[in-house]
């Protein structure tokens, strides 16, 4: 079996976008905004009004991994494909989250399933 931490990085993305499509969109009266419809009326935009602003980041995802440029626009190097930003956040994963370290009890519980498997041959926890 192999394990890529970049195709992880990228699932957990994946599925980040997935769990906020299910959560479903709010709708209510300043959700709705429909005073600001009446006043910006039919045929104009509503991206320089403050709602639009305050709003559209908690509805609209913008992975940092994905690319949205043009296809003739894509970065020509490696370091700038959606594999080159997945390595980039796994190496940032990996120098800086420390777990918090396991219950001696739930340790113990782990070792006993591991020494049932190897006859004690592995020891994981100090």
């Amino acid at each position: 079996m192999a394990t890529s931490f970049e195709q992880l990085v990228i699932d957990n993305e994946i599925a980040d976008m997935v769990n906020k499509m299910m959560r479903g969109f709010k709708v209510d009266a300043n959700s709705l905004a429909l005073d600001l419809i009446h006043t910006v009326g039919h045929g104009n935009h509503y991206l320089d009004q403050a709602h639009t602003m305050d709003h559209f980041m908690q509805e609209h995802h913008m992975s940092p991994l994905f690319n949205r440029q043009y296809e003739l626009e894509w970065p020509a190097s490696e370091e700038e494909t959606l594999v080159g930003r997945a390595r980039e956040k796994v190496k940032q994963i990996l120098g800086q989250h420390r777990p918090p370290e396991l219950d001696r009890t739930v340790q113990a519980r782990i070792q006993d399933t591991i020494d049932k498997v190897t006859g004690g041959e592995r020891r994981v926890f100090k």
